[in-house]
């Protein structure tokens, strides 16, 4: 294996790739801080890069069939779940899945297993609240997370799933003064870039590169970088 990557990289990238489609969920903050992150990476590749953002499911669509390239980054059960893609081995983020509420409910939820008998609103196509939300009966699925924490607000739903950052940049941006988020993380989950099963052969190279900056502490860095760009002006 040590001998076929040696091989490989010793070859310019313009072999393998004259450039890369990727596509992002939209509206959700992880991926926009992926976004840049993962930019990053394909430049020191000398790979051009371009990304899209779509809703979260047809974001899946068009890179299951080949439409676009890849996903700029999603957790480790999106590659065991959808056909026709490939899981860079290495994860790159992290995001963590929490719970809101309406402040008056004072609601103590904890895990999955306490949204049970409550009311639950998630945006569609996302797979860690899909995950999350699995064995639960009453879940609502909106299309983006504006949607889901007005409707969180309007009491039509008791619990809003989401990534903990885009839930707290969401009601601060709509000036929700009604919600807040629950104590702990529900999960915290590894999220890596995932490729069309035709760019197989760039799966090890950008591997190496994210190990590599992962290594040498630059990797540290270019996220700081990423979240300096896109928290503070989320949340302002």
């Amino acid at each position: 294996m040590i001998r076929i990557l040696i091989f490989m990289l010793s070859f310019p990238i313009s072999v393998f790739a004259n450039s890369i489609h990727l596509v992002s969920i939209e509206g959700l903050i992880e991926q926009q801080i992926g976004s840049l992150i993962i930019t990053e990476v394909y430049q020191q590749l000398d790979i051009e890069l371009s990304i899209e953002t779509r809703p979260g499911r047809r974001a899946q669509q068009d890179v299951s069939s080949g439409y676009k390239d890849g996903e700029v980054l999603r957790i480790f059960e999106y590659g065991e779940q959808i056909s026709n893609v490939i899981r860079v081995p290495t994860p790159y983020y992290q995001l963590e899945t929490r719970a809101f509420s309406l402040s008056k409910a004072n609601l103590d939820i904890v895990s999955i297993k306490d949204m049970e008998e409550y009311r639950v609103v998630k945006v569609l196509g996302v797979k860690h609240t899909d995950i999350a939300t699995a064995g639960l009966t009453n879940v609502h699925s909106v299309p983006n997370s504006q949607t889901m924490m007005r409707f969180l607000a309007a009491g039509r739903a008791d619990i809003a799933l989401t990534n903990t950052v885009d839930g707290l940049a969401t009601i601060k941006a709509l000036k929700l003064k009604t919600i807040s988020a629950q104590a702990e993380p529900l999960a915290t989950l590894d999220l890596y870039h995932y490729l069309h099963q035709r760019h197989a052969n760039l799966v090890p190279i950008i591997d190496a590169k994210i190990q590599e900056l992962i290594a040498s502490g630059e990797m540290l860095s270019i996220i700081a970088k990423a979240e300096a760009a896109i928290i503070p002006q989320a949340l302002d």
